[in-house]
């Protein structure tokens, strides 16, 4: 891949190395401004995000790492209810469901369950807590599915790591029932914290790095019609990675000079938009 997947031009600058990747280089797209790694065609990392991925970032389904994401899960269904409030008994597919947490939820409406998930530890943690569930320990790939075949496909911090987005947009605006909802939700990234993330970082295994502007650009190509926002990290997904909940609580509980709760206090620290998240339904023929 030579030119920006977002806007498409080939006029880019080299930023560094992509220390996940090793030989592949991040380019800043100098007509957009978006960031990304230079992957070659057909090139795909199935193998890294099965055997590596979780490892590296040191990630196990423990009950404080299922804590924090399930207070995640929570924040995403408030916003995907908004946009799509007719849930009951819907078919949904989640690429990268990890331990489970958002198809949880949606098994308490009733909802026909289907996930991928590459990380064996992931993925037995999902199989405990979901045995209805048609669960794939695997990467998903484009074009093993039906047309038409669901009302709603999630993709939590996943599209950050496809390896071409349009190939991934494409099967998702496929496998999609007419009016059906792609949930997205990816970190926000800038031009200082590429750098930083670049240098400093290894584990991450992002391959696309997202404004606002630029996802929703790449986006509205496929689905005209969505919803964005950017918010914080919830303060329980901090409390549930660090603490068990008797210390959440106790931090709800706690003053401290200035007034408030040592809870609300922290809780301000962690409001600064670091996540995106979007909604986007296809259009009905």
């Amino acid at each position: 891949m030579k030119n920006c997947p977002v806007c498409g031009s080939s006029n880019f600058g080299h930023i560094n190395k992509n220390p996940d990747f090793s030989g592949l280089d991040v380019v800043e797209c100098k007509h957009c401004h978006f960031f990304y790694t230079q992957v070659e065609d057909g090139q795909n990392f199935y193998d890294y995000y099965k055997e590596e991925y979780r490892t590296e970032r040191g990630e196990k389904a423990s009950p404080q790492y299922i804590t924090k994401m399930n207070f995640r899960a929570e924040a995403q269904k408030n916003f995907i209810f908004e946009f799509e409030p007719d849930i009951y008994g819907k078919k949904i597919l989640e690429i990268g469901c990890g331990c489970g947490s958002l198809l949880k939820i949606f098994e308490n409406y009733g909802c026909d369950l289907t996930g991928y998930e590459p990380d064996e530890k992931m993925f037995q943690k999902a199989r405990s807590r979901l045995p209805k569930a048609a669960l794939y320990n695997d990467i998903f790939r484009p074009g093993n599915l039906p047309d038409e075949s669901f009302d709603m496909v999630l993709l939590s911090h996943v599209l950050e790591h496809v390896e071409d987005l349009h190939l991934y947009l494409q099967d998702f605006q496929r496998i999609l029932k007419p009016g059906g909802v792609l949930f997205i939700e990816v970190p926000q990234e800038s031009r200082a914290k590429v750098k930083a993330v670049l240098k400093y970082r290894t584990g991450l295994g992002h391959l696309w790095f997202f404004s606002s502007k630029n996802l929703k650009r790449l986006l509205k190509q496929y689905f005209p019609k969505l919803k964005i926002e950017c918010y914080g990290m919830p303060l329980g997904m901090y409390m549930g990675q660090w603490f068990n909940t008797k210390m959440y609580r106790l931090f709800k509980l706690l003053r401290v000079r200035g007034g408030g709760t040592l809870a609300e206090q922290f809780s301000k620290k962690c409001k600064k938009g670091i996540y995106l998240r979007c909604c986007c339904r296809k259009e009905f023929c």
